[in-house]
């Protein structure tokens, strides 16, 4: 499993909404959305070396204002060897949208 954090001047609910739309750009299947706690759950599909990943995106707000983005990352079977390269570009895809979008707006 392969974790980051990032902090965003931008108000959390407004990241929420890039993030359910960034993530299906970046190629994402969405398993399940908590609009309550700010909480996504998306999956990548089975590839030639890869029986696919798991993702989990959280946004909470910063008591000086703006997002704190948790994004993690994990193989959906333990012994898919080849997935930590998988895991981390999962992290970097969609910190990428995510900013893209910020940036576009």
């Amino acid at each position: 499993m392969t974790e980051e954090v990032r902090k965003y001047k931008t108000d959390p609910d407004k990241i929420f909404v890039m993030l359910k739309e960034s993530s299906k750009d970046a190629g994402f299947n969405i398993d399940k959305i908590d609009e309550t706690n700010r909480r996504l759950i998306l999956s990548t599909g089975m590839s030639l070396l890869s029986y696919g990943e798991n993702v989990e995106v959280i946004v909470n707000p910063e008591r000086e204002g703006g997002s704190k983005v948790y994004v993690k990352s994990w193989p959906r079977v333990w012994f898919n060897v080849t997935a930590d390269g998988n895991v981390k570009r999962n992290i970097q895809k969609i910190f990428d949208s995510l900013e893209k979008d910020l940036i576009n707006r």
